[in-house]
């Protein structure tokens, strides 16, 4: 016979929510945990033209966890498409890639593509065609942010 058993937040004495389920005709309830992105992930998209902008900024003192990433454009011979972390001191590159082909790029990030204190995501389109980029993005708090310094001796 299965115990009884909850679990508590040790610093509230609050127990941790959990869900009814059914599984083969029994009713129990169930913890469910969820990531960072799933809970507060959002994205943003635009297109470019010849141009350098800012496609999505930090809050103030705060810094960017990049989930996501989808770069299309048509064919262009010696175009270039650019998507980097930048401050407007320190600029550090995410992709870089010719359109000496059509692009077609998607990339589900696994691991903690995490950008600094302040820094933007910023998008160049370096010739005369339209490319369109998807970034999807959790926006951090300062205290879950680093500096340029520390952000890069991590890496």
């Amino acid at each position: 016979m299965p115990a009884k058993a909850y679990l508590v937040d040790m610093r509230t004495g609050i127990s941790v929510h959990t869900e009814p389920t059914f599984h083969e005709g029994r009713e129990y309830r169930m913890l469910g945990v969820v990531d960072e992105p799933s809970a507060h992930g959002q994205f943003v998209t635009a297109t470019y033209n010849n141009e350098t902008a800012t496609l999505l900024s930090a809050v103030t003192n705060g810094s960017l966890l990049l989930t996501d990433l989808i770069v299309s454009s048509r064919k262009k011979i010696g175009g270039i498409v650019t998507v980097q972390f930048t401050d407007g001191v320190n600029t550090v590159p995410i992709v870089d890639i010719a359109a000496d082909s059509p692009i077609q790029l998607s990339h589900n990030f696994k691991g903690r593509v995490l950008g600094w204190r302040n820094a933007d995501v910023q998008v160049i389109v370096s010739d005369a065609f339209n490319a369109t980029v998807y970034v999807g993005y959790v926006r951090l708090a300062k205290g879950a942010t680093l500096s340029f310094e520390a952000w890069d001796a991590e890496r």
